[in-house]
């Protein structure tokens, strides 16, 4: 069932991948040109492919579901917003929930030491945590239940990811392989983020307006 929920959320994201690229590229064109600095392919992708994972995460996470509630402040009510603060609440009865939250945050340990500003522990974590709370926050204004076990589940696979980042650069080590530099400044990452959601808040909008004038 996770499998089958998984491969549907690919599919879905597929368009969103594509529509993406352009996007990518000449925001990269415009930087390189201001900065006057040649890049490599391997860069471009390296940036490409955390640039995509951020926005498939809040694109599998809803957090894009705010502009429904704009487009439909009737269904929001403070009054009927719920946040699930008990650690482990259901996770004898759906445990699924919780490994999905895991796997999906171990990317992020993984990748974020290749292209953040620093590749120690903490700031992976830092980064990462914060990353969850903004969507967790996000969900509160979108029809969805912000939840604490949501939280630690992200936070323990980013852990899980940096602990493969570890594995994998100490592999890389002893093999003596050449060690490629992704890494950004703080702004360069924070923008990383910020792009993420404004270009998923775009996509989502220019889908629900051409759903809305298809059927006017």
């Amino acid at each position: 069932m996770m499998l089958d929920t998984l491969f549907y959320y690919i599919s879905e994201f597929f368009p969103v991948l594509i529509c993406l690229l352009p996007f990518f590229l000449v925001l990269t064109a415009y930087s390189v040109c201001k900065k006057k600095e040649k890049v490599s392919w391997r860069y471009l992708g390296m940036r490409y492919l955390w640039t995509a994972y951020l926005i498939f995460v809040l694109f599998i996470t809803g957090a894009a579901d705010l502009l429904y509630t704009l487009q439909h402040p009737l269904y929001f009510r403070i009054s009927d917003m719920a946040v699930n603060l008990i650690p482990f609440v259901d996770f004898l009865t759906d445990p699924g929930q919780y490994f999905a939250n895991i796997l999906l945050f171990v990317p992020f340990g993984l990748l974020f030491p290749l292209v953040g500003p620093k590749r120690n522990l903490f700031s992976t974590f830092l980064w990462g945590i914060g990353f969850s709370f903004s969507i967790e926050l996000l969900q509160m204004f979108s029809l969805r239940t912000p939840d604490l076990n949501d939280l630690l589940m992200n936070g323990f696979g980013v852990l899980l990811g940096y602990l493969l980042f570890v594995l994998i650069r100490k592999i890389r080590i002893h093999f003596k392989a050449h060690r490629a530099d992704f890494s950004g400044s703080k702004w360069t990452t924070l923008v990383s983020f910020l792009f993420a959601y404004a270009f998923l808040f775009l996509y989502d909008f220019l889908k629900l307006l051409m759903f809305s004038k298809a059927f006017d």
